[in-house]
């Protein structure tokens, strides 16, 4: 998709956009914290693992200033998973 940049509309970029479908049978917005954790340790697709997803999203929000709570605890949950198996 082609976007425009918030500090300078005049600039556009093409970007990689993920769009929340929740009418699709595998909408998973109504999960619990423990079936996220287990779907994200589990889940990969086209654009690579989940966890690395989650882990990428919650950094760039942090550098955004953005923290959404239920989000950071599952990339917490899932930092700690992985570096005990490591």
């Amino acid at each position: 998709r082609r976007i425009w940049l918030d500090d300078d509309p005049r600039q556009n970029a093409q970007a990689l956009c993920y769009i929340v479908d929740r009418g699709h049978e595998q909408y998973a917005g109504r999960l619990s914290a423990a079936e996220q954790l287990h779907y994200c340790r589990q889940g990969h697709g086209r654009s690579g693992a989940c966890r690395d997803y989650v882990l990428a999203t919650v950094k760039e929000l942090e550098t955004l200033g953005v923290r959404d709570a239920g989000l950071h605890q599952l990339a917490v949950q899932l930092k700690g998973a992985h570096e005990a198996s490591v």
